[in-house]
């Protein structure tokens, strides 16, 4: 509520934008002969939103601001010498930005399936942070009953296996075998043997295997498409294509 005229100001500079809580992220398009043009808008923008914080005692936190330009690696060369800034501080652009947790690359450009087609460093990130909250959890497996601890399991485990999983599609198979490899020891932690079958396990949890987990995942946002459940900013993107064999999706822009 305190940042909803944010919006405003954005949109008066002919860019778009999104807000959660106090996120805000700033957005546009142009060709690359155009980039300087549009870097400059930027700034005017920003500069904009500064001097409204300034007025409404707000603060505009420079440290916390990024720039990511989503361009091919033959355009980059075409990518303006001078960044925004407001005042002194001066935006640097980076690789990759985090919204929402998730981890974005500058190379994201036609990578689409209904979400951003994530790589191998996303992947990491992922696994490394699930393999931290086993090691903690394995502390103190001990002094909690079975049924306990398979609920802390799943819901510190699965829940970040399952967070924006459909940027999986498409991943190597290796990378997806590292996922599994997160929930295998988990599975086993809940208090199998070293050396005991996985797939067993898996079934008593009632726990899909990483491909089945992001296949039901696509198919639970088509069936939002179709019965007009989906979120209106991806309906808009999305339109059925007739085929003669089954149902397809096409994603615009």
């Amino acid at each position: 509520m305190y940042t909803a005229d944010v919006i405003r100001i954005v949109e008066r500079h002919g860019l778009g934008v999104h807000q959660y809580a106090d996120d805000t992220q700033v957005y546009a398009s142009c060709r690359p002969d155009n980039s300087a043009s549009l870097c400059h808008d930027l700034g005017e923008c920003i500069s904009s939103v500064a001097s409204w914080m300034n007025a409404n005692r707000f603060q505009l936190n420079a440290a916390k601001t990024e720039l990511m330009w989503c361009v091919p690696s033959r355009r980059r060369h075409q990518l303006p010498a001078d960044q925004p800034n407001v005042g002194p501080v001066v935006f640097a652009s980076v690789d990759s930005v985090r919204d929402l947790g998730l981890y974005l690359n500058s190379d994201m450009h036609g990578h689409v399936l209904l979400f951003t087609r994530m790589d191998a460093h996303w992947c990491a990130l992922v696994v490394s942070s699930c393999f931290g909250v086993l090691r903690r959890i394995r502390c103190i497996r001990h002094s909690l009953p079975r049924e306990a601890l398979a609920m802390l399991v799943t819901s510190f485990i699965a829940s970040k296996v399952d967070y924006c999983n459909v940027t999986f599609t498409g991943l190597a198979r290796c990378e997806l075998d590292r996922i599994q490899s997160v929930l295998n020891a988990a599975a086993r932690l809940t208090g199998a043997r070293k050396f005991d079958h996985v797939t067993p396990l898996l079934a008593n949890l009632h726990w899909l295997r990483v491909p089945e987990r992001i296949q039901y995942k696509l198919c639970v946002l088509v069936h939002r498409f179709l019965n007009g459940a989906a979120p209106q900013y991806l309906t808009e993107l999305v339109r059925p294509m007739g085929l003669a064999s089954s149902a397809a999706f096409s994603v615009q822009g």
